[in-house]
């Protein structure tokens, strides 16, 4: 016959196992830190010439002013009057193609026409 665990060893093992794992997850949490936090950084923009004027959303909306929500506003002129055209890049965070198309827009684009806003 085996001898069965009472259930202070039980417990006491428990114990062990969990701070064990405990300082397994804090390890992992404190290498994956700082490369987690270089990925938070904001991506750098580079207007291209194209871009006559640079705002802020809250000069649209005030109640925007100081927060997360208070994006820069990007505007391209042409010296001919034409038509209008609103960009929204970064909509769905997971879906890169329109913040990428947005990007690629106030970089490279030179507008011939511009209407009124």
């Amino acid at each position: 016959m085996t001898a069965k665990p009472n259930g202070s060893s039980l417990l006491q093992a428990g114990r062990r196992s969990g701070a064990v794992i405990i300082v397994c997850s804090v390890l992992v949490a404190g290498l994956a830190a700082p490369q987690f936090l270089r990925m938070r950084q904001p991506d750098v923009l580079h207007p291209g010439a194209g871009v006559t004027q640079t705002t802020r959303l809250s000069s649209y909306f005030p109640a925007l002013a100081g927060g997360p929500g208070d994006t820069p506003v990007y505007i391209l002129n042409g010296p001919e009057p034409g038509g209008c055209l609103l960009v929204l890049g970064g909509t769905h965070p997971d879906e890169p193609a329109g913040y990428l198309t947005a990007v690629v827009l106030i970089e490279h684009a030179r507008v011939k026409r511009a209407g009124s806003s």
